[in-house]
């Protein structure tokens, strides 16, 4: 996209959003699904600093890549916590192919979340303050 030409040939601080970003984001209850809204939720949380944003965006594809696949793997994915998917997926793997009771369904809505436990969760990686 052109975004990832000016942050990544330009060094302009402009934050990527791809379907990686939608995707992760989306399972983590996040409401943003256009482009320009998902983009103005980083932009607006986070330091406009290209060097960041060509960062977050890097530990963004990793986690899709390793994790939060199109079929996620929930158990060992670093944002899990903060996760409605993740959460979801945990709780449905400890019935371990045994038939879950509807009763015991947890009630799933889609949440307003915050950026700031996303932030956090990434900022160790990025030593940010």
């Amino acid at each position: 996209t052109a975004d990832s030409i000016l942050l990544y040939a330009l060094n302009e601080p402009v934050f990527v959003v791809d379907a990686y970003t939608k995707r992760i984001l989306s399972r983590i209850g996040f409401r943003e699904e256009d482009y320009n809204d998902i983009q103005r939720l980083f932009m607006k949380n986070l330091p406009e600093d290209y060097k960041l944003f060509n960062e977050y965006h890097a530990l963004i594809v990793k986690l899709a890549k390793e994790h939060c696949k199109t079929k996620p793997e929930c158990a060992e994915c670093p944002l899990n916590k903060i996760c409605q998917t993740g959460k979801l997926n945990i709780w449905a793997a400890s019935f371990d192919g045994r038939k879950i009771p509807c009763s015991n369904f947890p009630k799933y809505k889609p949440v307003e979340i915050t950026f700031k436990p996303l932030r956090s969760a990434f900022s160790k990686s990025l030593d940010i303050k």
